[in-house]
């Protein structure tokens, strides 16, 4: 008994993510995006040795469009896909079409690809944690606990099947070898971060300031080896393998920039994005307080990334591009009450903006695929479904809880800290726990409709 009761207490720590993997497996089974069945496809496609990623993927016939996202992304993909597929974990039957569903085996063991990476980044997220903290056990399962109960990561690679996990825990592998004082291999990987998805890109120059302690050699120096291994997939696929495709515009990285849409209006128009993010730069390189970037170099760097990346969502919001915050996010608000109650209040208004079918947004259409009797009641509301002010309410809400954020994460970073305590990351589990029965629900209407 006292044995038991000893595993028990050394289990307690793991609550998290065991709760988190359960919500997984529930999401996994009940949800998915068309846009998962095209990235299957094609993953499956591509491991039966079809290399040419850039040609158009058929779904029944159906012609879905080419892949738009850089090549490594979509090997990567294939690579794992192909791993599962050779274990006999994976079979995939390319026949169905955009309106059939699933079987709930069958869309599980899909996922299993993006639950793979989703339970390795815990060990990861906790490596990184411990030379982020200095060893400190207990604050860095705290970090891994909040990073693997973010309602975000658990909704958008397993209810809508988004690939964008692959990015957000490349971001993670930056992070560890960047607190771990290997710079060089760190500016590797987010070059790599940044093949897969562009918004690394605008990582890497207050990456190369901070890492390089602003020494403008090694600033060089960083921003080359980044951006060698940026443009490098894309070139070795482009020019390397002719045989099989060429990528679109020669670039293989013509996924929208989006963001850069936001502009000032005036006889120039100026794009929001890029002058926030040449501010945030130039204050970072001449800023003179030397001592904070030498004593707490993992801290700044965390705080400048956050910045940039929170200019995305601002900017222009789309939902996976939240998801890329997530490992610069959790760095910077595990050991202060304040800033981790507003994380939580912008983890749950973004669940909510996913709610209506607004503009950029098919959620509404993936769950009338699961019920759509249920759904189609959605037609009801025409205001909530169609208004563009209720869109903009939504998501000015969104960018508004982000500026008070980052107002008083600039304020307080110098101050004294207000720890939550060792419970503090088990707040998240009731946001989990309401979401988790939520899918319960969608599991029985599910089931309910095949019976």
């Amino acid at each position: 008994m006292i044995g038991f009761k000893r595993f028990l207490s050394k289990q307690q720590d793991y609550i998290p993510f065991w709760l988190a993997f359960l919500v997984v497996i529930i999401i996994s089974l009940v949800a998915y995006h068309p846009d998962f069945l095209y990235l299957s496809t094609l993953a499956s496609r591509t491991a039966s040795g079809n290399l040419n990623l850039y040609q158009a993927v058929m779904l029944k016939g159906y012609n879905a469009g080419s892949f738009t996202m850089p090549p490594l992304m979509g090997f990567l993909d294939s690579f794992v896909f192909f791993i599962l597929k050779t274990l006999k974990i994976i079979y995939f039957n390319v026949g169905y079409g955009l309106n059939d569903r699933i079987p709930f085996i069958q869309l599980l063991l899909l996922k299993s690809r993006y639950i793979l990476v989703f339970a390795l980044s815990y060990p990861l997220v906790y490596k990184a944690s411990l030379y982020f903290t200095k060893q400190d056990k207990a604050t860095a399962r705290r970090i891994s606990n909040i990073w693997i109960t973010c309602p975000v990561l658990l909704y958008l690679p397993f209810a809508q099947g988004n690939n964008d996990i692959y990015p957000a825990v490349m971001s993670l592998v930056f992070l560890l070898f960047a607190f771990r004082g290997d710079d060089l291999l760190a500016m590797v990987f987010l070059g790599l971060t940044a093949a897969l998805k562009n918004y690394g890109v605008f990582l890497i120059l207050p990456a190369a300031i901070i890492l390089a302690r602003k020494d403008i050699r090694k600033v060089v120096l960083f921003g080359f080896v980044a951006g060698l291994f940026y443009v490098l997939p894309s070139i070795i696929y482009s020019h390397g393998l002719t045989n099989f495709a060429v990528i679109p515009n020669s670039s293989g990285v013509s996924e929208g920039m989006f963001m850069l849409k936001t502009v000032i209006p005036s006889q120039i128009d100026y794009p929001i994005f890029i002058l926030v993010y040449f501010l945030i730069n130039i204050f970072l390189y001449f800023n003179d307080n030397e001592d904070e970037l030498k004593e707490n170099r993992n801290k700044v760097l965390t705080t400048y990334c956050f910045l940039v990346m929170s200019l995305f969502f601002v900017t222009y919001a789309l939902p996976q591009w939240f998801l890329w915050i997530i490992p610069f996010f959790i760095f910077i608000i595990y050991d202060n009450r304040k800033l981790f109650s507003i994380y939580l209040i912008i983890c749950s208004v973004f669940l909510l903006t996913l709610i209506p079918d607004w503009t950029y947004n098919l959620d509404a259409t993936m769950w009338r695929q699961l019920s759509p009797r249920l759904f189609s009641r959605m037609d009801l509301f025409p205001v909530i479904k169609r208004s563009v002010t209720i869109m903009e309410l939504g998501y000015s809400l969104f960018a508004a809880l982000f500026i008070v954020l980052i107002y008083y994460l600039l304020k307080e970073k110098n101050a004294s800290h207000d720890a939550p305590g060792d419970k503090a990351p088990y707040y998240n589990l009731f946001i989990i726990a309401g979401y988790m029965i939520l899918m319960i629900l969608f599991c029985l209407v599910a089931f309910h409709r095949l019976t």
